[in-house]
């Protein structure tokens, strides 16, 4: 329960985030509509993709007239909780996107494989009797319990964070405030494009397509379980109030808008304004 709704994305929805992804230059576009330039009858490609990709050494790569970085997350938080990416999500900036590609395994499989672990640990532990390995060997009997009843699924993800800026400085600047936010979840750990190959950033940056989630560039993937990786999925929001019919706009967090009605459906709404004396609280309220 997130008080969010979901609705299927039409082709309008899709043109527009291809055009924002190939070309981010259109966000800085005051007025302008990439809907304009979508032809229905082209491919995805033909339509938005109309330039080339060039690698560098101090970032992933660089396209639109502006610099691209991948972070990716290589090591899982030690911890998940519903609101870890709270700390990715509510960054000073919006130039950057979160890609994750989620391929779930065969459980079977994954039973099996887990019940040879378990085999060689209980001939571990009868042959040393150790306690760590009898710890091992009950979590490993927990795991199979929660394959076998369904509780858990196994899955292989990609976690990568696609940033931009118009100059080094500022990609560099941003790059690390994603770094700061990826050390702030339970101690998990990132990698980041630019210290890599051109080829490399260029595979992270397809695997990063909207919508593809077929990709054969897998030397990044990693393993997880949905009962912990489903916190880990960028479901966020920015509290806008009542857009639709406001009676007075005013600044929210992160260069947004919030809409507010003092009647909804005939109805007086509520609000409290707190302050100490001679803070200003009615200058606040009063709108020429």
């Amino acid at each position: 329960q997130i008080g969010g709704s979901i609705r299927t994305k039409t082709d309008e929805d899709l043109a527009n985030t291809f055009a924002v992804f190939f070309n981010p230059s259109y966000l800085k576009r005051e007025g302008f509509n990439p809907l304009t330039k979508f032809d229905p009858a082209e491919t995805i490609q033909q339509n938005w993709w109309n330039q080339g990709c060039q690698g560098g050494k101090n970032f992933g790569c660089f396209y639109d007239g502006t610099f691209h970085n991948f972070v990716i997350l290589k090591r899982r938080p030690q911890r998940a909780w519903q609101g870890i990416m709270w700390h990715l999500t509510n960054l000073p900036f919006l130039d950057y996107s979160i890609s994750i590609n989620l391929r779930a395994l065969s459980v079977s499989e994954e039973k099996k494989r887990e019940q040879n672990i378990l085999t060689r640990l209980s001939g571990d532990y009868q042959a040393e009797g150790r306690r760590e390995t009898l710890t091992a060997i009950q979590n490993r009997e927990a795991r199979i319990d929660k394959l076998v009843s369904g509780a858990i699924v196994p899955i292989n993800y990609d976690f990568i964070v696609h940033l931009w800026a118009e100059n080094e400085p500022e990609l560099i600047s941003k790059t690390r405030l994603i770094e700061s936010a990826f050390g702030q979840m339970a101690d998990a750990q990132c990698w980041t494009s630019n210290i890599s190959t051109e080829a490399t950033s260029k595979n992270i940056w397809l695997q990063s397509w909207p919508g593809w989630c077929f990709g054969g560039y897998t030397a990044h993937q990693d393993q997880g379980d949905s009962s912990w990786l489903c916190c880990l999925l960028p479901m966020s929001s920015s509290f806008t109030g009542h857009l639709n019919g406001a009676e007075a706009l005013y600044d929210g967090p992160n260069h947004t808008l919030i809409g507010v009605k003092t009647f909804i459906s005939d109805t007086p709404q509520l609000a409290a304004l707190i302050g100490m004396s001679r803070a200003g609280k009615s200058a606040f309220v009063t709108d020429r």
